[in-house]
């Protein structure tokens, strides 16, 4: 009996879901697992439905997160378009539904009868499986830059490109911006496990420099503009209202607090403008390098010319590391995809369209949508966005329109309300107020990651999703509860 209720116990916690369906989601992203995780991930959807379905009618502890009230609406207006769209996108719609209520109602609240230790110990072992699955994913990637390695593989009707491609790392990821969000995130989670097991940022374990490294690496060699806004905006809030509020409680001299703000401003601008170019150019000849001292040592046969092997003395082979040709458009191709979003949002102004992958299967033709409306190039571009309009923005208004995009933006808008008040209220930067002012500027440098991007909501088995909402919980659950004053957690 006492076992069986354990089982219960442990299948019906919220937290042991959350690890689970993180981990699985990161081996989501990652095609060379081929699919090893697709059907976990079905017994992710059941389990995360039971969870919602035994809470509904017992303790209801998913109504006692702050503002729960207006997420249901918003599963409400979802639910309408679903249902108002029917005839087409019935099952899609319902699946979507499924997943938007999962990470309303088990992936945001807090338990709120945990104790302050088990939230704490619960948010550092969910970091530390984002941080090691990140790590092993970025140095498999990282080696796969170093010895050239790039291939093409199917990925469910389409195909993926691995390794080094097209001037970019993808690693064994989906894309270079998803391994290169994935590294940042992993990053500033690592920034929290040390404040709240350590009390300071800084005091890196070796894995977590190793994994800083890769990081860094892979950032550099993916050449992701997103996730370098990403790291601009955090960076930018960090300095202001943690680093600077630092200097001036520590250093009563104010000449001292001034040149020890313009040296990381220096150094912040540095590193953004040049520092990373120069690895750049610097890791361009790595490659060429390995291949070099692998045919040298035997290793590898030496590439021939004519039937003959190349001289030893030949120039090292230089890879291009680039996000785009020179001459490419400056929004990768991101500017006609939005257009076409809001040509068909047009059709669907109130309620939206449930899903924005119309072309589902490779159809020619879609009777959803009044095609006579539409230019032949924003048909061409909604087939090639395969339903991601790389815009959160655009991506709810497509999804549930108008009304939908009014109710979440309230949500977020009495949560950046609160956030603010709350971290005004601060008088010294104590590790309280860094850990809630890091993941607040994280969630808001998310906000600007998806100007470009599509991760918050409506993208069923995304990781940056999961972390948001997740963090976005614990920061409401953070005000309620003095989480980190009376110190950091026992090793």
């Amino acid at each position: 009996m006492q076992n069986s209720l354990k089982i219960k116990d442990w299948i019906l916690n919220w937290d042991n879901f959350r690890k689970v369906y993180l981990f699985l989601c990161l081996i989501y992203f990652m095609p060379s697992s081929f699919d090893v995780e697709q059907y976990p991930l079905w017994i992710c959807f059941f389990w995360g439905s039971l969870i919602i379905a035994v809470d509904f009618f017992t303790k209801r502890e998913m109504f006692k997160s702050k503002y729960w009230y207006i997420l249901v609406l918003m599963s409400l207006v979802y639910l309408l378009s679903t249902i108002v769209n029917y005839e087409h996108q019935l099952i899609r719609g319902a699946y979507n539904w499924v997943y938007l209520v999962t990470t309303f109602f088990i992936i945001y609240p807090i338990n709120t009868k945990q104790s302050n230790e088990e939230v704490k110990r619960n948010m550092t072992q969910f970091n530390n499986i984002l941080i090691y699955t990140v790590f092993v994913a970025g140095l498999i990637s990282v080696l796969m830059f170093i010895f050239n390695i790039g291939y093409i593989i199917p990925s469910g009707a389409t195909e993926a490109r691995q390794g080094f491609v097209a001037s970019r790392l993808f690693g064994i990821y989906t894309s270079p911006n998803i391994g290169a969000i994935f590294g940042f995130l992993s990053i500033v989670l690592s920034i929290l496990n040390n404040l709240i097991k350590k009390g300071v940022w800084y005091k890196f374990n070796k894995l977590y420099i190793a994994n800083i490294i890769i990081q860094v690496l892979f950032f550099i060699l993916a050449s992701s503009r997103g996730t370098e806004l990403t790291i601009m905006v955090f960076s930018m809030f960090s300095i202001v209202f943690i680093v600077i509020p630092y200097f001036i409680q520590t250093y009563k001299s104010k000449s001292k607090v001034i040149f020890r703000t313009l040296i990381v401003f220096l150094a912040f601008f540095t590193i953004s403008l040049g520092f990373t170019g120069i690895l750049k150019e610097g890791l361009s000849y790595v490659p060429g390098l390995v291949q070099q001292g692998l045919e040298q040592v035997g290793i590898k046969e030496p590439e021939k010319i004519d039937g003959e092997p190349t001289s030893e003395n030949k120039p090292v082979d230089k890879v291009i590391i680039q996000h785009s040709p020179d001459d490419a458009e400056v929004s990768s191709g991101r500017f006609t995809i939005w257009q076409a979003a809001i040509n068909v949002v047009k059709q669907f102004p109130i309620l939206g369209a449930t899903d924005p992958y119309f072309y589902r299967n490779d159809v020619e033709h879609n009777t959803q949508i009044d095609e006579s409306k539409l230019t032949t190039l924003d048909k061409n571009e909604l087939k090639r966005a395969h339903g991601n309009m790389h815009n959160v923005y655009i991506q709810t208004l497509i999804m549930s329109g108008i009304l939908g995009f009014i109710v979440i933006a309230i949500f977020i808008i009495l949560h950046l309300k609160d956030n603010v008040i709350h971290l005004f209220k601060y008088k010294t930067v104590t590790v309280d107020y860094q850990i809630t002012a890091i993941i607040f500027f994280l969630i808001i440098a998310l906000f600007a990651e998806d100007l470009v991007e599509s991760h918050i909501i409506f993208k069923v088995k995304d990781v940056v999703s999961i972390v948001f909402w997740y963090y976005l919980g614990l920061l409401q659950h953070f005000r309620k509860e003095k989480m980190f004053t009376d110190g950091v957690i026992e090793k």
